[in-house]
Formats: structure tokens, sequence, C-alpha cells
């Protein structure tokens, strides 16, 4: 079933906001929504949740004009975050448009959707993977109710469903955006740089060797290769939160 067509959430980026949901537990799981950005959250850092749940976080990456990526973790079976960043791209995130996201999680872990493509790695994100989920009450747009990761924009079509959705599942959701127009996609379907690498464990304090935890979808010259990972370590350096925080 298609998530249901209601008016949009509008959220201010002030930090009392937020909408209280409930996910579901067990092993497998989907969220699939829509976001539009429309500026930074007045948290204290720019990590403004699309949705944090008692088993994992999305949020954006973003800066005073753009939203550069997207970041997903969550806790292993050690207790400790396995964050990923660098998700998306530029072009395919920005303020102003509608962006429709959805993160699965079955037996072989996570994966995360941008725009209907696949943007967490070719294989699923899976280091240090809980049996199941423990479910129970997640927050739109904050990090908690009151919390200080606020999302300011709006965010539409949310749902939680208790198994995997299939990327033909997924696609058939973005034909139209809220506003009932064709999604707009970025100028070029080519891969980025990003798109190349290794998805990075960030997890980790950036002076240590970081980890690839799944593998990119095609080969990366070294120049892109420096550049991006220069990028991926300087998103290390300001990750440091745990999903309580």
């Amino acid at each position: 079933m298609a998530a249901q067509k209601t008016s949009p959430l509008v959220f201010s980026g002030e930090c009392a906001q937020g909408v209280e949901l409930n996910a579901p537990a067990g092993i497998e799981q989907s969220f699939t929504c829509w976001f539009k950005a429309e500026g930074v959250g007045k948290g204290d850092k720019p990590y403004d949740r699309i949705i944090q749940t008692p088993d994992w976080y999305l949020h954006t990456l973003a800066e005073t004009d753009a939203v550069g990526s997207l970041t997903f973790g969550y806790p292993g079976s050690d207790g400790k975050i396995v964050g990923v960043g660098g998700l998306g791209t530029e072009d395919g995130i920005s303020f102003g448009h509608w962006q429709h996201v959805a993160v699965t999680r079955g037996q072989d872990g996570f994966r995360v959707y941008l725009n209907g493509r696949l943007i967490s790695g070719a294989t699923p994100l899976a280091r240090n993977l809980p049996k199941e989920l423990k479910g129970g009450r997640a927050c739109l747009a904050n990090s908690s109710i009151g919390g200080n990761r606020p999302f300011k924009g709006q965010i539409a079509e949310v749902q939680f469903l208790p198994r995997v959705l299939t990327a033909e599942e997924i696609a058939k959701r973005i034909e139209t955006t809220p506003d009932g127009r064709p999604l707009v996609r970025p100028k070029s379907a080519r891969p980025t740089a990003a798109d190349l690498l290794p998805v990075v464990d960030i997890s980790q304090d950036a002076a240590r060797q970081h980890v690839p935890v799944a593998e990119g979808i095609g080969r990366v010259d070294q120049d892109d290769f420096d550049r991006v990972l220069e990028l991926l370590v300087l998103e290390a350096v300001v990750e440091d939160e745990r999903v309580a925080s």
C-alpha cells in the first residue's frame, strides 16, 4: 500500500518541533517519505533529522544555502554507532525541491535510496548489524520532541512498513511529487565520484583509517578519490554524535 496522500507537514526549524510515530519491530522494516529542505534548522549542529528511530537515523548535512548530502547511522550490535556519510550528491539534494528518501532493513542489512536510486552502496550496510529492530517511538523532523536536531522545511507521505520494499516498489512512489508535479532530477544521471567510492564508515575517529562498509558502483580515478575522501574526512571530524544526543 502506498503512503496516503495528505497535506505536507511544515516544520520551522525550531527545536520544540517534531512529530512522533511508531516504527515496527522485527527483522524487516521500510520507511519512505518526501522531504523539501527550506533552510537550516536551529539546532546546535547542521545535522537536521529527517527521521530518528530507536534503531537508526537519517539526517541532512546542511549548509547555509544548500543541503550537501545525507548521513545514515545505526547502533551496532556492540553498542557503537555505525555511521555512513556523503550519501547522495549535491545536485541531487538541494533546498526548495521535493526529494524522496527510502530506508529498508532486511536480514542482510540496511539500504538507503534517494529519488529511487540506491545511494548506500552496492551491498547492504551490515557492519555489526543487530539481529532485529527494537521498534517503538520514532521522531520525524527532529532527534526527539524538543531535541536539538530540528529540520526546516516540509515532509510528506510518511510511511513505515514491517517488510522490505523492493527497488521497483520504491520507484513507483516517486512518479509525482506531493504537489502533483514530476520529480525534478539532477541534470545528469551519470555517477559522481562519491557514487563510485565505497561507502565509508565514519564512526571512528577521523585520524584512523576509514573502513569501507559497502562497495561503490564503479571505478574512480585517484584524483577524484582523494578529493571526495577529503570531504568525507572533514565530515567525520564533526560527526561525533550518538543517536541519543
